[in-house]
């Protein structure tokens, strides 16, 4: 008897077909055929076993028994490689195996090379974690284990531990995933879209699972910077994030919008407070109203380590407790200060301790001279809206983009928009769809844009507004009447335009020579003869470049689509085209293929929602977007394919699913092809605008170091041995071509294994760009939930009812002749141009040989004062309601406010350990440049900022004073340009508010805040070789440390001069003595609100107002406040 107490080695290794099934029945499929299977002799945890089966597969070690010879084999140990820590042999061919849990000697002919094969199988399903030395090796000579040192693609390092995690945790592999990730890989695009899986349809309940291997593989490679998911209902995605973040992935970007998370903030929040690399530089979590413990997000908020750069809370139904929270969180940490995108779209600014948190917030931010809004949504907020408005616009920021859509405008909230689009003169973007503004107010909006020399390209949204009919007349005339140089893009979606309305839009549109793109979405509809063909003559226009015109269930064109997509084919400067959701059927299909072809400028094109049912002719659109090298955007019709393959019997649904899948992977590579020829990035999965674009490009190539300068499309056969196909084949695909030999493999001849000598190259002539990455979302997906149907559709907008009165020769006005258009736009050229005159009124030129039209045109802009009662008559309730949205409630005061929202845990288990180590060198990465010009602003300061070498602060922009809004009697003047060389001066009178103005609530003190202190508790690990201890205990949690409330900051206002920003006229005039603002009570007024006057501000070298009080100053490394002003 030899040592151990074995037998002498007994050579009998055959086994019956019987015994082979037996033993492979009890695998999983993708785990045959074995590797080894050979008879032995074992010490299984000091226990001799004599007769033993042992199978040596891809990923397991099984032990088998047989009481006699003829009797089945049975499974009574099973042994994970992965979880394999100790590998030793010996030249007496004993072969040691152990884990944590087992302890098993082998001792057969064949120990070595099954110790071989192991040692092989360890090193290809973990080759991204060898440097980790997670498996010890023991042996008298090394040569007969050498390393393998195969040079695999990050994809098939990516594809080989993936495929390990599946088995482990019982998931079936799939292959699409790492499809998914090596186009990640090649894009280099670090945001994963949960919402673009490809997830089997038949089994949504393997959503979850399907996603913890694919996670856990990706955090141990440190790939991934961010995680998006938009649309799809998956409550449980906090609770998976967190998951992550234990096993060290530090996301950057965090985007679910939409997604019916219900909790997980709790838990994110005890995570975040050990993780001292909590570095969230994006927060998106928009339209996740219905989370239970949304109270613990402020406090996940105050561990946030780096800069925030964009805050999206909007429509999460936040109580307003926990927004004021949120506000004086952000007040205290400084990594607030600099946020340049803040939406919070249907936030409580009705409470009064929001309201001073915010105010402190602002003070905070422009003390430390860091405040950089860009963004501003206040959409849909109600009351209170107005005082927070102001507070933001008391502060001179590079404010861009401003949405009010929505809200209840007073006539205190429309002196600030007035203020602000004439003092900020970086403002581009203003949303006021769905506002209760009169035509007037919007009037004189276009008139004060018009008046702010600074402002040179602006893009004003007027959706829902009831403009149509009689009420386009004076926004054509406030049009025609501005700068027109200075739009570039006007949205009038939903506003129930008739047929008659297109004339005159287009005599416009014709007229503002700089207008790039127009939106007319949900206003027309089939039974409204030849607007199709009226619609295409939009594209007559040489300077219009884009046309929005989606459809909903209650307009869309339908046939009359056709003619339009007819005249779209002859437009060769077009660049983007929106036809959503019109229900064009496959008719559509060959006239997209001729516009895609002609249009050589084209770059966007969106077409889902027409029922499209023939999807073999999509073959001939995706084709000529091959061509066309200038497409970098197409939205490939997810939504029909869902609908045609719903409509077929089941058994034939997944061949559908798997034609139309590849068909849009197809489209997508083309697309991303297109974008790697202009050096762009791989398309976003959420809109985004270019600071955020840059920012998204930083990280990304912070997180790409360790894949940049490796092969990307070179793999190893080493998958042959593993039973999966190559990372960029689809499945079930015949040996690829063009194999090539590695050479000097003398070393690994030993493992017996010629996969191992062989590599393929993808083919680059048929493999020219980037696959589909992050485009549409994946058409599997549409399947993963059946109950996600308000996907399908897009949400209904408010429609204001109006009758279609039509005007027909007050329209006459607008047509008027071409020709002598023409003729007077050519000598208006020829005359020199004057540096920003005063504006006036432009006249329309007569036509002299047409009398009656004439006194048409004189009855239309004729502001005399025989007009006067008629302009400045009371409009009752009955009429006020066809201005207001269709859900607004007529009432007396402005304060009336009501918004619903509608919207609806399973625990991720861990795999494998911490992500690896950091590379020291980072190759060279082409970077994307967005404009030639100037570097942009949007870089953050991603480092932290006490490495950073201190630069000397820049003084503190001044607050703008706004003060009490003073209006002047109802008539003021309003001088005017005549296109000819006469200049007349006319008087508008406006009426006066009806609109209420209640007092504000008393101040609430906000309740003290506790920020816990972090301390770190090293786990310690012994050197022990038992194998059965137990883990280490986690460290007992910390008590936050109670902070001191803050003190009240009592500021008064400032004194009032004149306005520093505005720029003085070339002629001096004397000032209009304000007057103070008459309100009237009766309810049944007009809303109309006159320009606003002359606001009073601080002087650069005036009196600066009384010094702010000591504000509590937040320090971050130490998390405790300090009275003092830094």
């Amino acid at each position: 008897m030899s040592l151990y107490g074995f037998d002498p080695l007994v050579e009998d290794n055959t086994f019956s077909d019987k015994e082979t099934h037996d033993i492979t029945s009890s695998l999983p499929e993708i785990e045959i055929p074995l590797h080894l299977l050979f008879r032995s002799q074992i010490r299984w945890n000091a226990k001799l076993i004599a007769n033993t089966a042992v199978a040596l597969s891809p990923h397991f070690i099984n032990l088998y028994q047989q009481r006699k010879k003829g009797d089945a084999f049975k499974l009574y140990c099973s042994i994970f490689i992965g979880d394999v820590t100790l590998l030793g042999y010996t030249e007496e061919k004993y072969v040691l195996v152990q884990s944590n849990t087992q302890n098993i000697i082998f001792y057969a002919t064949q120990g070595l090379k099954f110790a071989q094969l192991l040692y092989r199988n360890y090193q290809l399903s973990f080759s991204a974690l060898m440097d980790k030395n997670l498996l010890t090796l023991k042996c008298p000579d090394i040569s007969l284990f050498p390393r393998l040192d195969l040079p695999l693609s990050p994809s098939q390092q990516f594809q080989l531990t993936y495929l390990a995690a599946c088995v482990k945790l019982g998931v079936p592999y799939n292959h699409q995933v790492v499809r998914y990730v090596h186009t990640m890989l090649l894009s280099q695009n670090t945001i994963i879209d949960i919402a673009q899986l490809p997830i089997d349809y038949s089994k949504p309940q393997e959503q979850s699972s399907i996603i913890k291997p694919m996670f856990t593989t990706l955090g141990e490679m440190n790939f991934l910077s961010g995680i998006c998911c938009s649309d799809t209902k998956k409550p449980n995605l906090i609770d998976l994030m967190t998951e992550f973040i234990k096993l060290g992935t530090n996301f950057r970007i965090v985007h679910f919008n939409n997604c019916g998370i219900n909790s997980g903030f709790t838990n994110l929040s005890r995570n975040a407070r050990s993780n001292s690399d909590f570095n969230v530089n994006y927060w998106d979590l928009s339209g996740n109203n219905q989370i239970h413990d949304i109270q613990a997000f402020p406090e996940i908020l105050s561990y946030n380590q780096s800069p925030v750069f964009l805050l999206n809370l909007s429509r999460m139904n936040i109580p307003p407790k926990v927004a004021a929270s949120i506000f004086e969180v952000m007040a205290r940490n400084d990594n607030f200060y600099g946020v340049r995108h803040l939406f919070l779209q249907g936030f409580p600014f009705q409470d009064q301790t929001v309201q001073k948190n915010i105010t402190t917030f602002l003070e905070n931010a422009n003390k430390d001279s860091r405040l950089e809004l860009q963004t501003l949504d206040l959409s849909k907020c109600g009351p209170g809206m107005d005082a927070t408005l102001r507070a933001f616009c008391s502060y001179k920021t590079q404010l861009k983009t401003l949405l009010l859509n929505d809200n209840n405008i007073t006539p205190s909230a429309f002196e600030v928009i007035c203020f602000a689009l004439r003092t900020f003169n970086t403002i581009e973007k203003l949303d006021i769809s769905g506002t209760n503004l009169t035509k007037s107010n919007l009037a004189t909006i276009i008139q004060t844009i018009s008046e702010n020399v600074n402002i040179t390209k602006f893009r004003i949204i007027m959706d829902r507004m009831a403009i149509s009919s009689d009420g386009l007349l004076p926004i054509l005339r406030a049009f025609l009447s501005s700068r027109r140089e200075k739009w570039i893009e006007i949205s009038l979606n939903g506003n129930n335009m008739t047929f008659d309305d297109v004339e005159p839009l287009q005599a416009l549109v014709k007229k503002m020579h700089n207008l790039e793109a127009i939106s007319l979405s949900n206003n027309f509809t089939e039974k409204m003869k030849g607007v199709g063909e009226l619609l295409g003559r939009f594209f007559l226009n040489g300077h219009l470049k884009k046309l929005t015109i989606e459809g909903t269930n209650e307009k869309k064109l339908g046939h009359e689509l056709l003619p339009l997509l007819q005249a779209a084919s002859q437009c060769q400067q077009l660049e983007s085209l929106d036809i959503s959701g019109n229900c064009g059927k496959n008719e559509i299909i060959p006239l997209l293929s001729a516009i895609v072809s002609q249009c050589k400028n084209l770059k966007s094109l969106k077409m889902d929602g027409n029922q499209i049912n023939q999807f073999e002719q999509m073959d001939q659109l995706i084709t000529s977007i091959k061509e066309n090298e200038s497409v970098i955007s197409f939205s490939y019709p997810v939504l029909d394919a869902k609908q045609f393959v719903d409509s077929k019997k089941q058994k034939d649904q997944k061949m559908l699913i798997s034609q139309i899948s590849n068909q849009q992977v197809e489209a997508g590579t083309h697309i991303n092809c297109h974008r790697l020829a202009l050096k762009m990035p791989s398309e976003l999965p959420f809109e985004a605008n270019e600071d955020v674009q840059d920012l998204i490009q930083e990280i990304t190539r912070d997180e790409t170091r360790h894949v940049r300068g490796r092969k990307l499309m070179i793999h190893y056969m080493a998958c042959e041995e593993m039973h999966v196909p190559l990372p960029f084949q689809a499945e079930h695909l015949s040996e690829p071509e063009n194999v090539l030999l590695l050479q000097n493999t003398e070393k690994i001849k030993v493992y017996e294994t010629p996969s191992l000598e062989k590599y393929v190259e993808e083919d680059k002539d048929n493999y020219k760009g980037i696959p589909f990455t992050t485009m549409n979302p994946d058409f599997n997906t549409l399947f993963a939930n059946e109950n996600s149907s308000e996907n399908e559709q897009k949400q209904k907008e408010s429609e204001v009812k109006q009758s279609e009165v039509v005007a027909t020769k007050e329209r006459a006005i607008f047509l008027f002749n071409e020709e002598e258009a023409e003729k007077h736009e050519d000598e208006e050229e020829k005359k020199p141009k004057k540096k920003a005159p005063p504006l006036k009124k432009k006249q329309i030129k007569d036509n002299d040989d047409d009398e009656d039209y004439k006194n048409i045109k004189r009855r239309v802009d004729d502001d005399s004062e025989d007009d006067f009662e008629i302009k400045t008559r009371r409009i009752s309730k009955k009429e006020l309601q066809r201005i207001l949205p269709i859900d607004a409630e007529i009432s007396d005061s402005s304060d009336d406010y009501d918004d619903n929202y509608v919207d609806p845990s399973e625990k991720a288990p861990k795999f494998v350990r911490k992500s690896i180590e950091d590379d020291d060198e980072e190759p060279p990465m082409p970077v994307k440049k967005s404009k030639p010009s100037k570097p942009s602003k949007a870089s953050l300061k991603l480092s932290e900022s006490s490495s950073a070498p201190e630069k000397p602060k820049p003084k503190p922009v001044k607050k703008l004073s706004i003060g009490t809004p003073q209006v002047e009697i109802n008539r003021i003047r309003v001088e005017s340009e005549s296109e000819t060389e006469e200049e007349e001066e006319e008087e508008i009178p406006l009426p006066p508010s009806p609109l209420k103005m209640k007092n504000p609530a008393p101040p609430i003190s906000p309740p003290p805040v506790e920020v816990p202190k972090i301390q770190k508790k090293k786990f310690q690990f012994s050197d022990s070789d038992d194998y059965n201890q137990s883990p280490p205990s986690p460290p007992a949690e910390v008590k936050p440390l109670m902070q001191p409330k803050p003190k009240p900051n009592k500021m008064r206002p400032p004194p009032m001069h004149e306005n520093p920003f505005k720029k003085p006229s070339p002629q001096k005039k004397q000032p209009v003595k304000p007057k103070k603002l008459e309100i009237n009570d009766s309810s049944d007024d007009d809303i109309d609100v006159p320009p606003p006057p002359h606001i009073r501000e601080i002087v650069k070298n005036g009196n600066k107002g009384p010094s702010p009080s000591k504000i509590p100053v937040y320090n971050r490394n130490q998390f405790q406040f300090s009275d003092s002003d830094e």
